[in-house]
């Protein structure tokens, strides 16, 4: 008998309820149904049982491995992307794009590398029953990491071949922006909408004056996404010119245009929407969103925006 074997010796065979009594004695403040499904990753005919401890482990383990070999491939994904982007480097829109992926590829290669070391920290025999829902605990706890670790390896490596093939194809391009452009506009159809909403708030109502900064955060988010297409446009021309793609951009400069007068003409209406009230109340918060915007430049991490956005709104309550 090893050592390890001999060290779980006094946990094999404990019945599951008397497991998890003897945990909720020495921590009442888990939840016993949490704590019994904890112990089900080691129990086999209602008791803790040696082997399906080493089953879990083992499962664990390839799970592990497979995230190590997902986060691999993008690596190679990676390395297959890097030499033709690199070649538009001076292009914003491609530089920028191969950065995210950078710092992507990173964040997996790190989270994966950490793996291996938070599975050897987990898998040593608990000598008590205590000690095993730790250890099945932290083993989860692996399992979950390591399962995130594959979906995001996974979408890092899709996201590259989709990238690459980009680099090359203008139709795809194109097609891309054209999706870009139809999300702005529903931005911009949606403010319209709710700038003739403002029309009928009351010039004391709390509602009233949180809609409209509302609205006024986010109109000025389209301009600086409307300028971040101008300046992708260019760079599309940029790539379209160097690869003698022969593409025509009239219809995708009408649509830009289309949307900037759409754009333009809720500056007016927003301004007539507005009650004093409102202006004075909400004038610092969307002077301090303005000075955040101004920080970003082309090309532009809408996620970035976003979450500026999520922190300078007013309150969903108010």
């Amino acid at each position: 008998m090893s050592r390890e074997q001999d060290a779980f010796e006094s946990v094999a065979g404990t019945p599951v309820d008397a497991a998890v009594d003897e945990v909720l004695a020495a921590d009442p403040s888990l939840d016993a149904e949490d704590v019994g499904r904890t112990f089900d990753h080691v129990v086999d005919d209602g008791a803790v049982s040696a082997d399906a401890f080493d089953e879990t482990v083992s499962d664990v383990s390839k799970v592990v491995s497979t995230a190590e070999t997902r986060t691999e491939l993008a690596e190679i994904e990676f390395g297959d992307a890097e030499p033709t982007a690199e070649q538009y480097a001076d292009v914003a829109t491609v530089a920028a794009r191969l950065d995210d992926f950078a710092a992507e590829l990173d964040d997996v290669t790190d989270r994966a590398a950490a793996l291996t070391t938070d599975l050897q920290a987990a898998i040593d025999r608990p000598d008590d029953v205590a000690s095993l829902y730790r250890v099945v605990s932290d083993l989860r706890e692996v399992a979950s990491t390591a399962e995130s670790v594959q979906v995001a390896a996974d979408h890092l490596q899709v996201d590259l071949e989709e990238f690459q093939h980009w680099l090359g194809n203008h139709d795809m391009r194109a097609e891309a922006f054209e999706e870009d452009l139809d999300a702005v506009a529903e931005m911009v159809a949606a403010l319209a909408d709710a700038v003739d909403d403002l029309d009928e708030a009351d010039d004391d109502e709390d509602h009233g004056a949180a809609a409209w900064a509302d609205v006024a955060l986010r109109h000025r988010v389209t301009g600086l996404l409307l300028a971040d297409l101008r300046a992708e446009l260019d760079d599309l021309r940029t790539l379209a010119e160097r690869q003698d793609a022969h593409a025509d951009f009239a219809a995708l400069d009408d649509q830009l245009d289309d949307l900037d007068d759409r754009r333009a003409a809720l500056d007016d209406a927003l301004d007539a929407a507005a009650r004093p009230a409102w202006v004075e109340q909400y004038r610092d918060d969307v002077d301090a969103f303005e000075a955040a915007l101004d920080a970003f430049e082309p090309p532009v991490s809408w996620g970035a925006v976003q979450a500026k956005l999520d922190a300078h709104r007013p309150d969903a309550d108010a």
